[in-house]
């Protein structure tokens, strides 16, 4: 970090050009922790646990399609580079802390590879319940039509846009995107819904976004190439029982790995999982942890 300036003054710089950082909390002079959210894009469901750091900054990197003029990304490497310029115009130089939840955290691990690759030094990347890797789904025809109306309805509905009982018009909307590619068909539902429903299509604009960047992400495939010198923390819920593999598939990718379980669900964002997380993480900025980079004095 540069000499005498602060993350937050520091972010506050970077979202004077660029809105996809989001300070999550201002914290003190610490390092700060740079945040991966899930598969939905947006840093915004993360305050709870990143005021509860103290002293530790956290800025969020929301991710490329949550805002207007977007195009999602179309890999998690491609990702890691988009994260990666933002963070170093906050953070020039390492030791970095990264943490992902969710599709995010295979995003904040490929970050740390391509830092230690440019001789940057990760002290840890902290894993919230996900899985090394990812293995997109695979959309064509009958298939396509019914995993995107599906996932359309459920963000409409959540948003307050469009609900049951549907009026008539919604069995318009298969045709219109039957023969569309990917790319195309999330903003052909957007512009239908607009012109059937004018007065909310600020709403619409910005949740037709959300859904279309969740689409993406559920294709990509991703498998870490190697492992890294920093620590993996795995935050893994109990729910659903015991796995054959409690790391979650991250063993092979760290010297320093670390599991902790937590009751609960997938989320990993009720009150206290969020106190047992950041009381470890806080932990590891104050005192020494086996692994290269980690003492954050």
């Amino acid at each position: 970090m540069k000499e005498n300036t602060t993350t937050n003054e520091m972010t506050e710089q970077l979202l004077a050009s660029d809105n996809h950082v989001l300070l999550l909390n201002p914290g003190g002079n610490a390092l700060p922790l740079f945040l991966v959210p899930g598969a939905g894009g947006l840093s915004d469901s993360y305050y709870e646990l990143a005021r509860a750091l103290g002293e530790i900054p956290v800025v969020g990197l929301h991710m490329v399609g949550t805002q207007p003029g977007d195009t999602p990304l179309k890999s998690i490497r491609e990702m890691a580079r988009t994260n990666i310029r933002w963070l170093r115009q906050i953070q020039p130089q390492g030791p970095y802390a990264l943490l992902g939840h969710s599709f995010g955290a295979n995003v904040a691990f490929e970050m740390a590879l391509q830092l230690e690759k440019t001789g940057q030094t990760v002290s840890f990347v902290a894993i919230l319940d996900a899985w090394a890797g990812l293995k997109g789904i695979r959309l064509a025809g009958e298939n396509k039509i019914g995993f995107v109306l599906n996932l359309a309805a459920d963000y409409y509905r959540d948003f307050d846009i469009i609900g049951e009982p549907y009026p008539e018009w919604v069995n318009e909307i298969p045709s219109i995107i039957e023969q569309l590619g990917m790319e195309e068909v999330v903003p052909a539902i957007g512009m239908f819904l607009k012109s059937k429903l004018p007065g909310k299509a600020d709403n619409i604009d910005f949740v037709t976004r959300l859904i279309n960047l969740r689409l993406y992400n559920a294709q990509m495939d991703y498998m870490p190439e190697q492992r890294i010198s920093g620590a993996v923390l795995v935050y893994k819920s109990e729910v659903g029982g015991e796995d054959i593999d409690n790391t979650m598939g991250w063993a092979p990718f760290s010297d320093h790995l670390h599991v902790i379980f937590l009751p609960g669900n997938h989320d990993m964002l009720n009150h206290d999982n969020v106190t047992t997380i950041c009381n470890d993480l806080k932990g590891r900025w104050y005192s020494p942890v086996t692994g290269p980079g980690q003492i954050f004095h």
